[in-house]
């Protein structure tokens, strides 16, 4: 295990966003890299005060027309957003599914 992989760690958070705590009681801790991209993905700029320009805000990519298919730009702004928050992308797929939905995939690891 690195020396980074030990210190990122953060509050564990549920499929609905909310904070996950134990059967004790206790709020539980989880790798906070993944919890960083999705942070990332999906709030909009202007949200984070200290850093009016991070934020993907995928949900107006998603809801548009055309924007997911045509995924270049929304594949640039997120590996753009995610290497200005020191990350490393290793693999980033966008596809869109059957049944219309789109699926999002990154890999992302800490490298300062």
């Amino acid at each position: 295990m690195s020396f980074y992989a030990t210190i990122f760690r953060d509050i564990e958070l549920d499929e609905e966003g909310d904070l996950k705590i134990s059967a004790a009681g206790d709020f539980t801790l989880a790798e906070s890299n993944q919890i960083e991209v999705e942070h990332i993905l999906v709030s909009a700029p202007g949200n984070w005060r200290e850093f009016p320009a991070v934020g993907v805000a995928i949900h107006r990519y998603i809801n548009s027309t055309g924007q997911v298919t045509g995924r270049i730009g929304l594949q640039r702004k997120i590996r753009l957003q995610l290497e200005n928050d020191n990350m490393e992308v290793g693999q980033l797929v966008i596809a869109q599914g059957t049944n219309g939905q789109a699926s999002i995939n990154v890999t992302a690891k800490r490298i300062r």
